[in-house]
């Protein structure tokens, strides 16, 4: 595989089963938020974030609920979110996973942030992109969001294609954790890594919030991912 080292293996599924079994003991961190001044309870959310100052920071959170809409959009101004990437449906066989938290048209406001839906574009079957201007309506400031919304990868299970997918689902850990596994190994493909020990990043990502890729299933479908990918890199290579 050329200069490139990617390291699996038998230890790396064994590890997985033997943390699923240990979760209890893993240490937990929260994103804080700050205290709304009319709602003074509510302040924290449960939310967990990737640290390594050497990759993107991810966000792993629960699908909010209509109660916590305001919640999730208060996280994404004060950490200066710009891209949202979302792995569920709102309902799947008949059963609500995820509150939709941004308007079907025009404006809706969340305690003090409104949301505007500027665009929405059905790329393929498999995702649709949105664009938000989020505004802080206490300061008047605005940004731009992004939403990615990925609509075929079912609740138990994973995507039929890798093509259409190369910290965000219903309980935020099973696909999010696959989804952030396979981009920061990407990542660290891209800028040119040499060895890339996939077992140690899932450790990282596990050690920060339990059940980060919660099957055997969704971990092979992380190193297939990766394996399309590489091919690619190959095959674009000079002859």
């Amino acid at each position: 595989m050329s200069n490139m080292d990617i390291s699996t293996g038998h230890m790396v599924l064994s590890y997985m089963e033997d943390h699923l079994r240990n979760k209890d003991r893993l240490e937990q961190e929260w994103v804080a938020l700050c205290a709304y001044e009319a709602e003074p309870c509510a302040s924290n959310i449960a939310l967990k974030t990737d640290h390594d100052p050497r990759n993107p920071a991810y966000i792993a959170t629960q699908g909010p609920l209509a109660s916590t809409a305001a919640d999730f959009w208060q996280l994404v101004w004060e950490q200066g979110s710009v891209v949202i990437v979302m792995l569920t449906r709102l309902t799947e066989n008949g059963q609500a996973l995820c509150h939709r938290y941004w308007p079907e048209e025009g404006s809706e406001l969340y305690h003090i942030y409104e949301v505007h839906l500027v665009s929405e574009h059905i790329w393929c079957d498999d995702y649709l992109v949105r664009s938000f201007y989020l505004k802080n309506v206490r300061t008047g400031e605005t940004r731009t969001v992004t939403q990615f919304h990925f609509l075929s990868w079912p609740e138990s299970g994973i995507p039929a294609s890798t093509k259409a997918l190369l910290e965000f689902r219903r309980d935020g850990v099973g696909r999010t954790g696959t989804y952030c596994l396979i981009d920061m190994v990407l990542n660290r493909m891209s800028k040119g890594a040499k060895e890339i020990d996939i077992a140690a990043t899932l450790e990282h990502i596990r050690d920060q919030r339990p059940n980060m890729v919660r099957t055997k299933s969704q971990f092979e479908f992380v190193l297939m991912s990766v394996a399309e990918e590489v091919h690619a890199i190959l095959k674009a290579l000079p002859q």
